[in-house]
This record gives C-alpha cells, sequence and structure tokens, in this order.
C-alpha cells in the first residue's frame, strides 16, 4: 500500500524553483536565515528558539542544533553535508542532506527561518 505524499515545506519548493532555473550557482550563498525576531537560548548545549509570536518554543535534537549554528555561517546545504558528515563519517551524505533539507524546511515552514528575500 502507497503511503499518502507529504507535500514539499517552503524551503524544498524554493530549491525545486532554484533547480528548474539556469541561474548559477553560488555555494556561499545563504539559503536559509534565521528570522530576525527569533529568540533562542543555548542551555548545557540544548538550543531553545522562542517563535516571533512569542508562543511557541522549539526545542531543537542535536541534529537540528547543528544545522542552526551553521546557518550563521551562510553555508550551501552541500556544504552543511559536508561538515556533519565529516564530524559524524559513520552518516551517509545522501543520509545527512535528506536531514538538512527535512530540518531546514521544517524551520521555515514553523516561521524560525526565512528564505531569501524575506
Amino acid at each position: 500500500m502507497n503511503e499518502p505524499k507529504t507535500p514539499p515545506s517552503r524551503f524544498e519548493q524554493s530549491l525545486e524553483k532554484f533547480e528548474l532555473t539556469d541561474a548559477p550557482f553560488d555555494p556561499a550563498q545563504k539559503l536559509v536565515g534565521h528570522h530576525p525576531d527569533v529568540a533562542f537560548r543555548e542551555v548545557g548545549g540544548d538550543i531553545f528558539l522562542v517563535h516571533p509570536d512569542g508562543e511557541t518554543i522549539y526545542n531543537l535534537n542535536p541534529t537540528a542544533a547543528s544545522i542552526w549554528r551553521l546557518m550563521d555561517e551562510g553555508l550551501s546545504i552541500d556544504e552543511m553535508v559536508d561538515v556533519i558528515t565529516t564530524a559524524f563519517p559513520v552518516m551517509s551524505a545522501d543520509h545527512v542532506r535528506k536531514d538538512v533539507i527535512a530540518v531546514l524546511g521544517e524551520l521555515v515552514d514553523q516561521g524560525f527561518a526565512i528564505l531569501p528575500g524575506e
């Protein structure tokens, strides 16, 4: 039996649009940024995000926390994957890439991160 397909996140939709264009890709281009009104705190290695509306708090898992930190570096998805697979060589690059895209998509969809131009 086929499971229903999850609709793509806003981030995944923006990636699809980019892949359909002939625009040159700048690997240093910052694809996603922290929402400027998100407050975040690091407590004992855990990262907590407070949504701009002040009503929602997210506690990031270790993978999402790593990606949140890498967002400050302005890295491309491939560069994030390289950093994470270097730190955790037992993980396949394909698996890490899917995780990075999923985390970025969730952060954008929940309003904790923004796409370029927003």
